[in-house]
């Protein structure tokens, strides 16, 4: 049996011989500098939408026959922690650019925002939590009670979302901080 001729493929990504020889380790880096800053700046978007937005929706029924009606919203814009924590987001969001943009801002700047900004949210929400828990049980002592659930609204949404990426943003920079102060390379 012959065996076919092997041709070379070229122009294809996937068929090009390997660069590095194959014992060759790869030097270990840390995170980029603007990758804690951009995190920030994303949580810092949510949560300024979701602090002025809606927190807690209420929805009742009455009785058996009659369909779930809406029978309140807690609106983050009506409420002084909505518009403070709005506040506190627009800062935040500032301080990422500038951050990402600039190398002016002290050492540790970005990553304080973002723990200020987590500590926050996560103080404000679990507030709503237990908001949302005694709308349910003062709604149990209306005669015609039936059903009734009173949960985050999309403002409570975004602004977990947005905990969640100061979160990540604190963890990367923290990490970066560290690397960096062991003496490894960017």
């Amino acid at each position: 049996m012959a065996q076919a001729p092997v041709t070379e493929r070229t122009g294809f990504g996937w068929s090009k011989a390997e660069v590095a020889a194959p014992d060759a380790e790869a030097e270990y880096r840390t995170f980029p500098r603007k990758t804690a800053p951009i995190l920030l700046a994303a949580g810092g978007t949510l949560t300024f939408i979701g602090a002025l937005g809606a927190w807690i929706r209420a929805v009742e029924v009455t009785s058996q026959s009659q369909s779930p009606r809406a029978v309140g919203t807690m609106w983050g814009f009506s409420q002084p922690t909505g518009r403070g924590i709005a506040i506190l987001a627009a800062m935040a969001v500032f301080i990422a650019v500038a951050g990402y943009f600039t190398a002016f801002l002290p050492r540790l700047a970005v990553e304080g925002t973002a723990l200020v900004l987590f500590g926050v949210l996560l103080a404000r929400l679990i507030t709503l939590t237990s908001v949302s828990s005694a709308l349910a049980a003062a709604a149990k002592q209306n005669p015609t009670f039936v059903s009734y659930n009173a949960g985050f609204g999309w403002g409570a949404w975004l602004m977990v979302l947005g905990l969640v990426l100061a979160f990540l943003g604190l963890l990367v920079g923290g990490l970066r901080e560290l690397d960096l102060h062991r003496g490894l390379p960017e």
